[in-house]
């Protein structure tokens, strides 16, 4: 039986560096909190380069998002995120939180 929180609960991960495990642990505390009976989605609003990080937290959560609503940002070249207004894909804060 799934335990219902009367409200969202959010956690960010943040690291410092590409390849310092926020993938992992997400992975880990997604498999966790599902085991506790919790409803959980794993988000990835901006990834850049491979998408194999966003399609990972999409398959370990299995919340019925789609994936392009757990990565909505998605830039095919590998950049650095201030770079995004390069390619003419500059979302606004506000955009980027209708999707959490």
């Amino acid at each position: 039986m799934k335990r219902v929180l009367k409200r969202k609960r959010i956690v960010f991960v943040a690291g410092t560096d590409t390849g310092v495990g926020k993938t992992v642990f997400s992975l880990c505390l997604i498999r966790f909190l599902k085991q506790s009976g919790l409803s959980v989605a794993g988000l990835k609003p901006f990834c850049s380069g491979n998408r194999e990080d966003a399609v990972r937290l999409w398959k370990e959560a299995a919340c019925g998002l789609s994936l392009d609503q757990v990565n909505p940002f998605h830039f095919s070249a590998p950049l650095a995120p201030g770079s995004t207004e390069i390619r003419g894909r500059k979302p606004a804060l506000g955009t980027v939180l209708e999707h959490i």
